[in-house]
């Protein structure tokens, strides 16, 4: 996934009196015919401070997502749950089976 967008890291103080921390990126798929854009969040201070990429760059992503009721509604929030940068990911890949 090519890094399209990176918006600036947002803090706020949680119920139990943590500092909390979110940062969104916008992945796009440049390997598709019509590419796919995903918004995602990065959650904790620790996995922003790993994430030590810019605009442009390339990296192998895993996501997942999940819903939530808020007042009747419900909204899906879409998180990055690891990554890594694209050249390791093609090793990893190139290590498995064929069809894997």
């Amino acid at each position: 996934m090519k890094i399209t967008h990176i918006a600036p890291t947002e803090s706020w103080t949680g119920k139990d009196g943590a500092k909390q921390f979110k940062m969104g990126v916008v992945f796009e798929d440049p390997n598709v015919r019509y590419p796919n854009i995903i918004y995602a969040t990065i959650f904790g201070s620790d996995a922003i401070r790993r994430f030590d990429f810019a605009e442009g760059d390339l990296v192998d992503v895993e996501f997942f997502h999940q819903a939530r009721e808020y007042n009747g509604r419900w909204y899906n929030e879409i998180r990055v749950r690891d990554f890594t940068p694209a050249s390791i990911a093609e090793e990893k890949d190139s290590a498995r089976p064929f069809g894997y």
